[in-house]
């Protein structure tokens, strides 16, 4: 009996020291939120992408980027704990059971007489913009044109196009109650627009609406100086 015991004993104790062994050969990785919390992870696990989802970034990498801005296909030294729920993929993902473009909604606008410049923050934030919403000349006003400025490249880089490649979409609607009237959408400063037609601007007719994506190109466009981004403007017949 007491050799037993001891044989026993012996193979609890080789059980233990294997178990012990693979805890400490898993890799580990540091993270730390901007409040200056850390917590250890194991790489490419649940945990991690957990804490990814509430902003923590590898230990040693900028917190506001976590090091893959703004040229993240050259980092050498990124982080490999796992793709993260965050608001930051480094990698392609794939949706296979349907997926929810979700945004905000911006009324630009709500006199028919005025022009603007949208800012970047209008731009990169809201997926549909609208203008003139509730305006309704009165009298013997008419229904002036008004202009909409996209905004420069030196703010859409800075807030949401932060790489060549990248891109933002949003649905323009000119909601004037005449049908006359038109919009013009205006191409900021560093961008030219492509649309259907000749011409640098584009105007949207009263009750009617545009598909609007602006794109980072580099410095592709050799033809033209000083312009590193496109504006693709697909107009959407009115309904009647």
């Amino acid at each position: 009996m007491k050799k037993k015991l001891i044989v026993l004993v012996a193979i609890l104790a080789f059980a233990m020291a294997i178990s012990v062994t693979a805890i400490a050969a898993t890799t580990k990785a540091t993270l730390i939120n901007s409040l200056g919390d850390k917590v250890v992870v194991a790489v490419n696990s649940t945990e991690a992408q957990h804490y990814f989802g509430l902003g923590y970034v590898l230990m040693g990498q900028p917190i506001a980027n976590s090091g893959y801005e703004p040229n993240y296909d050259q980092c050498v030294t990124c982080p490999s704990v796992g793709s993260a729920a965050g608001n930051t993929f480094d990698q392609k993902v794939n949706f296979y059971n349907t997926f929810v473009d979700g945004g905000k909604i911006l009324d630009a606008s709500s006199s028919l007489m005025s022009a603007m410049t949208l800012t970047a923050g209008q731009v990169c934030n809201n997926k549909y913009i609208h203008v003139n919403s509730g305006a309704t000349p009165t009298g013997s006003q008419a229904a002036a044109s008004l202009n909409i400025t996209l905004p420069a490249t030196s703010t859409l880089y800075a807030d949401c196009l932060k790489n060549e490649g990248d891109s933002i979409s949003f649905l323009f609607k000119n909601s004037s109650p005449t049908a006359a009237t038109t919009t013009e959408l205006v191409a900021g400063t560093g961008c030219i627009t492509w649309i259907d037609d000749a011409g640098g601007d584009h105007d949207i007719p009263g009750l009617s609406a545009a598909e609007v994506t602006i794109y980072r190109v580099g410095n592709s466009l050799t033809d033209v100086s000083n312009v590193t981004c496109m504006v693709k403007v697909h107009q959407i017949d009115p309904t009647t």
